[in-house]
């Protein structure tokens, strides 16, 4: 797929189209601001006609796109000096709140739960962070060692500590 991609720009548009809202979502969460997330997601597609080549297929696509996309914000950081952490993604987007079959009590007992979870994510270590937030969008460990650059050993490491502190931030 990627070796038809290396030839025309053209190609290159296909793989944003696909792509954009992925990588557009990552750094947003990175940088927490719209304008910036939107520049930065430009630039990593900008970056891709120099890089395109570096893919080796080893990983699918979208895991090597994912890398170069946080690669490139780390950089951003590193030029900015500044840090920003990343906030947790949305939970359970597609509960169904208007569900009858639930009373208003549960739903704000839920509601409540989600949100104390949010605030205890957030205050995870920047790696931990990280790492959870990637196993909760169902990658596997092995996807997120690629895409974080880290050993397996490290991935299960940083899971079992984000989960740790989780149940010290949530329940202590």
């Amino acid at each position: 797929m990627v070796a038809i991609l290396r030839d025309t720009s053209e190609n290159i548009g296909k793989l944003y189209e696909e792509h954009r809202d992925m990588v557009y979502k990552k750094v947003l969460r990175m940088v927490r601001d719209e304008d910036t997330a939107s520049d930065l997601t430009q630039e990593v597609f900008v970056s891709l006609y120099d890089k395109i080549n570096q893919y080796d297929g080893r990983s699918q696509f979208s895991t090597w796109l994912y890398r170069v996309a946080v690669n490139h914000v780390l950089d951003y950081f590193k030029g900015e000096k500044k840090y920003r952490a990343e906030p947790i993604h949305e939970l359970h987007d597609s509960i169904d709140f208007e569900d009858t079959t639930k009373s208003a009590e549960e739903i704000v007992a839920y509601k409540i739960r989600v949100q104390t979870l949010r605030k205890a994510i957030q205050r995870l270590q920047f790696h931990e962070r990280e790492t959870l937030e990637l196993y909760l969008k169902d990658f596997e460990i092995k996807e997120i060692g690629q895409i974080l650059g880290a050993p397996i050993g490290t991935v299960k490491s940083r899971l079992n500590r984000a989960k740790k502190s989780l149940v010290d931030l949530v329940f202590v």
